[in-house]
Parts: structure tokens; C-alpha cells; sequence
């Protein structure tokens, strides 16, 4: 089973809303090629019925899940992972968007040809300092990462 799982920052609708409605629009433009449960985690509230229709049209099944910890982005994908069980969690931040269809089968070849581990879409050296003489140290990126659940 493979989720995708999206945190929707609801304690500050206002400021998040633009960046929720192009997910969900790119989301429809861009489908995954892949199935998914599209797992939205609800920080600090439930969702009302204007914004669970944002998520009605999606080219997957969507579950909403309550979350009320600290942390949005990771904790809510930290929370989701030790319910989810045996499966393959996408990460998300909420500012994340798509520009081709197919990302999700992207990351889902790569977990296949590399077998089970950790899978993110970005990574830099920004960090600058080596952690031996002939290795820099890598900064992962978290706005897309997918990891095993399990």
C-alpha cells in the first residue's frame, strides 16, 4: 500500500489555502500513474465541507486523519507512519506541487530497482562542512521524501 501523505495546516487556513488549492489543482493536471491513498493529515482541526470538496476530485482515494502534535509537516507524517502498518509513505509539505504526471511512479521505480529504504526527490550540499577529508556532508530535503512505514 502506498500513501501519500499531506499535512493541512488548518490553524492557519489563510495564509495555506493558496498553496492547498494548487496542490490539489497540479494533483488533478499532473496525475500520480500510481495507486495511492492521498492520506490528508488535519492539523489542529477538522476539516469543514468547503475544504474536504478541494480534495473531492482527486485521481485517488483520500482519507482525512486528525492531527493535533507539534512539528505540522513532520509530525504529521511521523504520527501517520506508526499507524500506517506495512506500507510506503510519500511525504509532503504543504507548499509542494506538481509539474508532470507520473511523479508518484517515478519514486515508486526507484523504491523497486533499489529495493526498501529512504527516497527523496531533492537533496543539496548546502550543509558546506565534511564529515571526512573526502566526503561532504548531503542536507535531505523533506518537502517530498518517501520512506517505509514498517
Amino acid at each position: 500500500m502506498t500513501y501519500v501523505v499531506y499535512p493541512l495546516p488548518l490553524d492557519n487556513w489563510d495564509l495555506f489555502k493558496p498553496d492547498v488549492m494548487r496542490f490539489c489543482e497540479t494533483f488533478r493536471l499532473f496525475p500520480p500513474e500510481a495507486d495511492c491513498t492521498l492520506t490528508v493529515m488535519c492539523c489542529s482541526r477538522d476539516p469543514n465541507d468547503e475544504e474536504r470538496q478541494l480534495f473531492e476530485p482527486l485521481p485517488a482515494k483520500v482519507e482525512y486523519h486528525r492531527y493535533d502534535g507539534k512539528g505540522f509537516d513532520i509530525g504529521a507524517h511521523q504520527h501517520f507512519a506508526f499507524q500506517a502498518g506495512e506500507a510506503f509513505c510519500v511525504n509532503v509539505s504543504t507548499r509542494v506541487y506538481f509539474h508532470r504526471e507520473g511523479w508518484l511512479k517515478k519514486i515508486l521505480d526507484a523504491r523497486d530497482y533499489f529495493g526498501p529504504g529512504l527516497f527523496g526527490t531533492a537533496a543539496s550540499r548546502e550543509v558546506g562542512y565534511k564529515v571526512s577529508r573526502d566526503r561532504l556532508r548531503i542536507h535531505f530535503r523533506t518537502h517530498c521524501y518517501g520512506i517505509e512505514a514498517s
